[in-house]
């Protein structure tokens, strides 16, 4: 990907997400970091839900993670927090997204939709994103790292994730490269609504950052 076509376009670009307007057209929420060393809690814009982590029995597992609805007992068990990351809630409370930072063993993205009912997951959303990155890269390649990123809100509904993989391949004309790719993502399916191009990412929202 070209880098944007002057130093001064891209301090710009770096105010407006970080003032909470991240490129045209998307609204960003508010990342929150999570490690395994510190205990997070969370409390979702509207108040309606808390995320908060437990030591783990099993050290090598790491912090496990919790929802529940604020001011009620029962919570939910998500999952464990196998490598630092970054959470946000959705808008109207309606979901929580959990990337895990890039990794040279596999993308992580963890979507749960917040209802009456309690969290609802959708694994196969990660395993949908990781599949097509593996089938977009050119044949006898391999990839070293890769990671995901929410870039910002469509609408309510919707959600903008970037997915990046540096990639090495082999032969004879040995060479790398790095892949990027957009998903719209439905936030009441877990389910991909389409899927933009490196350079729509570009020209659209104005996404050229690496990151991996």
């Amino acid at each position: 990907m070209k880098p944007c076509n002057t130093t001064l376009s891209l301090v710009l670009l770096n105010a407006l997400c970080v003032a909470g307007y991240c490129c045209s057209g998307l609204e960003r929420g508010r990342n929150i970091h999570v490690n395994q060393s510190e205990l997070t809690r969370s409390v979702s814009p509207h108040g309606q839900w808390e995320f908060f982590m437990k030591p783990s029995p099993d050290e090598d597992r790491g912090p496990t993670m919790w929802i529940a609805r604020r001011h009620e007992r029962k919570a939910t068990f998500v999952g464990n927090l196998f490598r630092d990351g970054d959470l946000q809630w959705c808008p109207k409370d309606a979901c929580l997204i959990l990337i895990e930072e890039p990794s040279i063993e596999y993308m992580q993205i963890k979507l749960y939709r917040l209802d009456p009912t309690g969290p609802q997951a959708f694994p196969a959303l990660n395993r949908a994103i990781s599949e097509d990155v593996k089938g977009s890269i050119a044949k006898h390649s391999e990839i070293l790292f890769s990671g995901l990123r929410v870039l910002g809100w469509v609408d309510e509904q919707h959600v903008l994730i970037a997915a990046q993989a540096r990639y090495w391949k082999s032969g004879n004309n040995a060479q790398g490269g790095i892949f990027t790719c957009g998903y719209v993502v439905e936030v009441d399916t877990g389910k991909v609504s389409r899927r933009i191009s490196a350079g729509e990412l570009k020209a659209k929202y104005g996404f050229s950052k690496r990151i991996v």
